[in-house]
């Protein structure tokens, strides 16, 4: 076991100590990387030197940073980030200077407390983790507080169109099935009275104009409600929330701005897929909010290699007799396809984190996409090690016959699921940084003019290696 004395012992973040250097900055991990990190101390605050970033950062989850430089330093700390820190281009940053930060402090001062959410881990051995709130003894007792603030409507987030009070409740919901808590556990959380409560108050044309209004809200909204379903580890524990806690009836209401995400319950026979992706702007994203049905075993390998014919049938041009003798045993015995996603469409556009990279000095662009993908079928990955596990990106713009094949930087979990009937399932968690490669297979345009509208359909692969069929 090792002592957590600053963010920097942590082993896959030593890397952050050339960043500090360099420009003679600090950084302060906030939000939920670090709940999920103080997570896996133990009572006398030392973690396993086996922790890995990966379990800190499920589904969407970012890496929220302050570094305490000027707002200029940003680009350049976060190329810096991603040349250094190992993996760091599998994960999602949030890098902002603490000196742009004044509006998100003044509104912690207002905002709804979950005291679980409001530790912080600095790069400073003298300020290490601080925790104002006693959140740690929370998590180690798994009683989660949720404080509702009457002073909420004095959010400068809330005054300014950028925030709604339930929003904070579906970040508690998220915090405690991260938890993995039992029925009865959830039904005895300490919040739970204010969170319902929160849930019945949202229920209001105030709420309900906000959101009709805002695009951002709309996609917060979807946004956190996706990390709820995601985040469930039964289904059970989920009707819970829905049903005690009072969000299903803050989903019925407002049901018509989730699209897809208004399906409290996936089926429990066939994968589908939960996705999340960049918004282009006002409600239109990447790619759609769910899949169709996701084909595994034989049928998925066969997609695959029916794909990759003419892309196997180029590469070997360029090889000798011998070489392609050698390719063509090799290349589709290595490799096992478990899953092929079904076409997916791919929307032209700028996404804003994308526009905010080509606006600035930051060198290399990431977009990503997310996948929580039911599993059926058990004893295809029963046998698995997630750590052998990977995806491929194919993509084809609409003017294109030819698949492009992309090992982009992904990260696949699996996360066990009980269904209705209590039946063991599993769930993968596909997170890919696509980089540039979706914005420039559907078209470069930030404007979707009639000149402009073109598309791609891309589909993900999820495959293993091994030696024999």
């Amino acid at each position: 076991m090792v002592a957590l004395k600053s963010l920097l012992d942590l082993p896959p973040l030593h890397g952050l100590s050339d960043v500090c250097s360099r420009f003679g900055v600090t950084f302060e991990a906030f939000g939920g990387v670090v709940t999920r990190i103080v997570r896996n101390l133990d009572e006398a605050g030392n973690f396993e030197a086996s922790f890995d970033l990966f379990s800190a950062t499920p589904f969407t989850a970012d890496i929220d940073l302050l570094h305490s430089g000027p707002s200029e330093l940003t680009p350049q700390i976060v190329d810096a980030i991603l040349s250094i820190v190992p993996a760091a281009e599998c994960f999602r940053w949030e890098v902002r200077s603490s000196r742009a930060n004044g509006v998100f402090s003044e509104a912690m001062l207002t905002n709804n407390f979950i005291p679980a959410r409001l530790i912080t881990l600095s790069t400073d051995p003298g300020m290490g983790l601080r925790d104002p709130w006693s959140g740690r003894k929370d998590i180690q007792e798994n009683r989660y507080r949720y404080i509702r603030n009457g002073y909420y409507e004095r959010s400068p987030l809330f005054q300014s169109g950028r925030d709604v009070e339930f929003f904070s409740a579906l970040i508690y919901v998220q915090t405690l099935l991260e938890a993995d808590l039992d029925s009865e556990q959830m039904k005895t959380q300490p919040g739970l009275a204010d969170v319902k409560a929160v849930f019945e108050d949202a229920q209001n044309l105030q709420t309900l104009a906000a959101l009709q209004e805002s695009a951002y809200l709309r996609s917060r909204f979807g946004y956190l409600y996706g990390n709820v379903l995601a985040a469930a580890r039964s289904q059970e524990v989920l009707d819970i929330v829905l049903n005690e806690f009072g969000l299903g009836n803050t989903i019925n209401r407002y049901w018509a701005f989730l699209g897809n995400l208004v399906l409290l319950g996936w089926p429990d026979s066939i994968p589908h897929a939960l996705v999340s992706s960049a918004r282009l702007g006002g409600d239109i994203y990447r790619m759609g909010q769910t899949t169709q049905a996701w084909h595994d075993e034989q049928d998925a390998r066969s997609i695959f290699l029916g794909l990759t014919k003419d892309e196997i049938e180029f590469e070997l041009g360029n090889l000798t007799e011998a070489e392609r003798t050698a390719r063509q045993a090799f290349l589709p015995q290595r490799q096992r396809v478990l899953f092929a996603s079904p076409g997916m469409r791919v929307i032209p556009g700028i996404s804003s984190s994308s526009q905010i990279q080509l606006d600035s000095s930051i060198s290399t662009s990431a977009e990503f996409l997310h996948f929580a993908l039911i599993v059926s079928n058990d004893i295809l990955i029963s046998n698995l090690d997630e750590t052998d596990l990977s995806a491929i990106l194919a993509v084809r713009p609409v003017n294109e016959t030819r698949w492009i094949f992309l090992a982009v930087p992904t990260t696949v979990t699996m996360h066990p699921f009980r269904d209705k009937l209590g039946v063991s399932t599993v769930r993968l968690m596909i997170r890919m940084n696509c980089l540039d490669i979706l914005r420039q297979a559907a078209g470069v345009s930030s404007k979707l003019s009639r000149e402009a509208q073109t598309w791609a359909e891309a589909k993900v692969f999820v495959v293993t290696w091994s030696d024999l069929e």
